[in-house]
């Protein structure tokens, strides 16, 4: 078969041919059992497309959609709430991990202060103007 017959076929299942056209495809399809085929399997095809699509989609089914997607972005959360929930867990379980690292430096420290939560000496401004690097004294 080759493919002008081919594009011949499939332009008459669409739109009307041209009658010399027309004549090349009956003559065609009268002698050629592989184009005879193809026609019988694009016929099935397109009968069976046609029942489907019609079982499927009912009465204002595009309107429906179209409904359907705006009241979805009406109600569309902000991205900072989306955030919030995706890594809530996350935020819990950093959370507790402060919280039990508090606890540990204020036990070890015995001290509940600013200091022992953070395990760090409160220092002055002149400790720090005077502090001196290991190996400063040459």
């Amino acid at each position: 078969m080759n493919n002008a017959l081919k594009d011949l076929l499939y332009r008459s299942l669409d739109t009307p041919l041209a009658p010399k056209e027309q004549a090349k495809l009956d003559e065609a399809l009268a002698s050629d059992k592989e184009l005879q085929e193809e026609k019988r399997l694009l016929e099935n095809m397109r009968s069976m497309l046609n029942e489907n699509a019609e079982q499927k989609f009912g009465p204002f089914f595009s309107a429906k959609v179209m409904q359907k997607i705006k009241t979805q972005s009406i109600k569309g959360d902000d991205f900072i709430s989306s955030l919030v929930w995706s890594f809530r867990v996350t935020a819990i379980a950093a959370a507790a991990v402060v919280v039990v690292l508090f606890a540990h430096n204020s036990f070890i420290r015995k001290d509940i202060s600013i200091e022992a939560l953070l395990s760090m000496p409160q220092t002055s401004i002149e400790e720090t103007w005077e502090f001196e690097l290991p190996g400063e004294n040459l």
